[in-house]
């Protein structure tokens, strides 16, 4: 009777505890899926980034993680995270002020606004362009050539300039807060 009992108490409490690790595991799901979510929607959804993501993962492998590539390829990508999440906040921009154009507002802040994003974009472009042609030297040489690393390294240099002339921080800045890591040195 005592083991009857035992194991009724047993299955009395058994169904609901699964029940609640269940439903548990359930909730523990759905919060990481959600953080998930969240996380990747900080990064920019234009194909140029995903295609830069690809050449980049290429170009690593085939340079076997060589320090010099990498370091070349993590601050190409930092620069180009930062441009996007400026042209994604300029789209913003534009949209607002593009609104209150229409109802009356200065129409040469929209203009210098739109200005701004072309030029953005243009310098994303830039550096897609230059990380193809580092790919091609990969694929061509199985190496980065010289010449082609230190253009690439002279043009985020000089994207870097420009930035610091218009009294910004690099491009690369929103890939470091992202992630914890300490800002540049430029500040």
């Amino acid at each position: 009777v005592a083991s009857l009992l035992g194991l009724g108490l047993a299955l009395y409490l058994a169904l609901p505890l699964g029940w609640l690790v269940a439903r548990r595991s359930r909730s523990t799901r759905r919060q990481a899926d959600h953080r998930l979510v969240m996380h990747w929607s900080r990064f920019p959804d234009d194909p140029r980034w995903s295609a830069s993501l690809v050449l980049a993962q290429q170009m690593d492998q085939t340079s076997g993680a060589d320090p010099e590539v990498r370091v070349v390829l993590c601050r190409l990508l930092e620069t180009l995270f930062g441009l996007f999440a400026e042209l994604r906040v300029l789209d913003r921009s534009v949209e607002a002020d593009q609104t209150l154009h229409e109802l009356g507002g200065r129409s040469e802040l929209h203009q210098d606004l739109r200005t701004l994003r072309q030029h953005r974009d243009e310098q994303v472009t830039r550096l897609v362009d230059a990380l193809r042609e580092l790919h091609l030297g990969f694929a061509r040489r199985s190496s980065a050539p010289p010449v082609v690393r230190e253009e690439v390294i002279s043009l985020l240099d000089q994207l870097d300039a420009e930035r610091e002339v218009d009294a910004l921080r690099p491009a690369s800045d929103a890939f470091r807060r992202m992630h914890g890591q300490p800002r540049s040195s430029r500040d």
